[in-house]
């Protein structure tokens, strides 16, 4: 067999052509993410369904992570905001109580008052008496 019958001629020929395949080729291999070729066992292609499209084990470990990691600091905040509505709502039912035990005392002072100022009108009352009954003994004794 001759070198010009050899087939590598031919290829040696679609050079350009063979480059730019493969190129092509292992361009769709590239994970879009890490720009890493997509290969066992760090960078081994996922197949997403049913969008079709490939990602990286490695890029799909990171979003499982990242997304776990949210849902983590989700479920401390939401711990945080019931402690905190805990401490609100205990706060709020103290203030209510010593609302109602304000009013009840403004209740009792109020009632005091009110028999004070009836024992001071009574008093006022009997002190008016007995200056008119003063004057009239000082009228028929002058």
């Amino acid at each position: 067999m001759a070198d010009s019958d050899a087939p590598w001629p031919l290829l040696f020929h679609d050079a350009p052509a063979i480059a730019c395949s493969l190129a092509a080729e292992i361009e769709s291999n590239i994970c879009p993410i890490f720009f890493e070729l997509m290969k066992s066992p760090t960078y081994s292609p996922i197949l997403l369904y049913p969008c079709g499209h490939t990602f990286c084990a490695k890029k799909l470990a990171r979003d499982i992570a990242d997304a776990q990691r949210k849902v983590v600091q989700l479920e401390s905040r939401e711990q945080e905001t019931k402690v905190r509505l805990e401490k609100v709502n205990l706060e709020y039912h103290r203030v209510l109580s010593e609302m109602r035990e304000n009013q009840d005392n403004l209740a009792t002072l109020q009632k005091y008052q009110d028999e004070e100022t009836a024992k001071v009108n009574l008093i006022q009352e009997t002190l008016k008496n007995l200056k008119e009954k003063k004057s009239e003994k000082t009228e028929i004794f002058p």
